[in-house]
């Protein structure tokens, strides 16, 4: 996996913030903890081709997720990111949830969440959560579609299909989770509430 490094450990922090991702706007403190530097640019990363990879999802890594996510927000396509961005923390935690279950005891991995989809996938969740209606609307039509897409191919079938519904799960009552609460914060801390806006281009149709 791309993520391999000094990172957050398996199973713990790494595997709440994958899940919790989707209420991250809750926390305050979270905004000035999330820059410690600049990330480089998505184009930066080599062989990377932002359309070829969303015209068939369905052939690329799904590590290259995370850098779709960035380009995206990069370029101001911000529904698309926010799509993009919960497809790849459902198809992360399915991921981490298979290998923390299968590696020797006493083997600690680590993994670290590259820097670009830790602020971009923060902002972009932080700009759809102005209309949560929308935003949970969007998550859900992100679940359908990820659950459509076939397993990594080196995941077997049966074993993704028994994490996915866990963690399909766990992302729903994320987003059910909290409205007063989310509303609350944005408003206590000045931020737009409302209708999306400069959401970029929409989501493909294919896209469901």
């Amino acid at each position: 996996m791309a993520w391999a490094g000094a990172g957050l450990t398996l199973g713990g922090d790494l595997k709440a913030f994958l899940v919790s991702s989707l209420i991250a706007a809750l926390l305050a403190g979270q905004a000035s903890a999330a820059r410690p530097e600049t990330p480089p640019p998505a184009s930066a990363a080599p062989d990377f081709d932002i359309d070829r990879l969303l015209a068939h999802p369905e052939n690329a890594d799904p590590d290259l997720y995370a850098v779709t996510v960035q380009a995206l927000w990069e370029r101001g396509d911000r529904a698309q990111a926010f799509f993009w961005y919960t497809v790849f923390v459902t198809r992360a935690g399915v991921m981490l949830g298979i290998l923390s279950e299968t590696r020797e005891e006493g083997d600690e991995e680590e993994y670290e969440i590259p820097l670009g989809l830790r602020l971009s996938g923060f902002e972009a969740l932080q700009w759809a959560l102005s209309d949560q209606d929308m935003a949970r609307t969007v998550v859900q039509r992100a679940l359908d579609y990820e659950a459509r897409l076939p397993p990594p191919p080196y995941f077997p079938g049966e074993l993704w299909s028994a994490h996915a519904g866990t963690v399909r799960a766990d992302m729903q009552k994320a987003m059910a989770q909290f409205p007063d609460d989310v509303e609350a914060y944005r408003r206590r801390t000045g931020r737009y509430i409302g209708p999306w806006k400069d959401a970029g281009k929409p989501l493909d149709e294919a896209w469901r």
